[in-house]
């Protein structure tokens, strides 16, 4: 996304460098917003970086260039984030819609002993991978707390010569360099707790529009195509068949199936995935009754919704609400 370059273009400003020469010396001809429409090669992207670091004479221009990046800056995904109900929520979403920012973007959360990693194994340049290691590091700040520190960074490049001192003051952990892939590295604790300002409603709304713009930019992703059109189907109140998700697709029901086989996946499995994904949040809202979620999944009635639901999560849709509500009544309020 050209999006992730506005913060990068307000920082060399705010430093007397004008954005524009910058850009264009590396090649951006694409006006800069946040549309996610909006794209550039990612070599391009590391251009910036570099031409940005050599402008301003500073060596760890991509660590103190997040400082200028703000969520809204990655649109409808920025905003989903920011309502994540926890950071291990946050993480799961990025990941989910890493292509929304960088068509090679992969990004994963994994468990420890001692507690999560975020890791990224994209190939960066080493300015970008600080930007983005730093600009992650900052939205997981402005969602929790600005005391937030991990508990390690791991970085793919090598130890620039000046040493580790200046990452280690910015992350205010400990840092090491030359690993496969990057990573933050939090307590489990930290990780899992409700965030105060966390709304997962509203978030999970946001997600249908991210999931739109995912299947939009990847025309050729089926399986970001086939959750398009069976939100569209249920929107619709209409049946989320096979034959009414392909007729929605122009596709045969053959190509279909054999297209998410290729991605070792199933219409019915991506069906499920689905509705358990819209129900989580329409569970969340206390004044829906079960029996309209269940109508507004497709089932015939909250007794079959129910059987589902406890198929796909290992219990009913009133004791999930429940626990869901009683977390959120439990979580710390601003200001505490």
């Amino acid at each position: 996304m050209v999006g992730y370059l506005l913060g990068l273009a307000s920082e060399l400003e705010s430093r007397g460098v004008n954005a524009s020469d910058v850009l264009k010396c590396a090649g951006i001809s694409n006006q800069l917003s946040n549309d996610p429409f909006n794209r550039c090669p990612g070599s391009l992207v590391s251009s910036v970086f570099r031409l940005s670091a050599e402008a301003t004479q500073d060596r760890y221009f991509g660590l103190r260039a997040a400082r200028s990046m703000k969520a809204p800056d990655l649109h409808v995904l920025g905003l989903g984030l920011m309502s994540s109900g926890s950071m291990l929520s946050f993480c799961e979403r990025l990941s989910r819609f890493m292509p929304m920012i960088s068509r090679t973007g992969h990004m994963r959360v994994a468990e420890d002993v001692n507690g999560y990693r975020i890791v990224t194994s994209t190939p960066l340049a080493a300015t970008v991978e600080d930007s983005w290691q730093s600009l992650l590091y900052k939205l997981l700040c402005q969602v929790n707390s600005d005391d937030l520190k991990p508990l390690r960074v791991e970085m793919m490049h090598s130890k620039p010569l000046g040493g580790a001192d200046v990452y280690e003051e910015h992350f205010r952990a400990p840092v090491t360099f030359g690993h496969d892939s990057c990573a933050l590295v939090f307590e489990k604790s930290e990780f899992e707790k409700p965030l105060r300002s966390g709304s997962e409603e509203l978030a999970r709304e946001l997600d249908t529009r991210a999931l739109a713009y995912l299947a939009k930019i990847h025309t050729g992703d089926i399986l970001a195509r086939v959750q398009t059109a069976i939100i569209e189907c249920l929107e619709a109140q209409e049946s989320a068949t096979l034959d009414t998700v392909t007729a929605r697709l122009r596709l045969s029901a053959r190509q279909v199936r054999q297209r998410l086989n290729d991605q070792g996946t199933s219409y019915q499995r991506v069906l499920d995935e689905t509705r358990m994904f819209l129900a989580h949040s329409k569970l969340r809202n206390r004044r829906l009754p079960i029996a309209e979620v269940a109508y507004t999944l497709g089932f015939q009635d909250s007794a079959n919704f129910t059987r589902a639901f406890k198929r796909w999560t290992g219990q009913t849709p009133f004791s999930y609400r429940e626990r869901m509500l009683r977390r959120a009544e439990s979580a710390p309020l601003a200001g505490s």
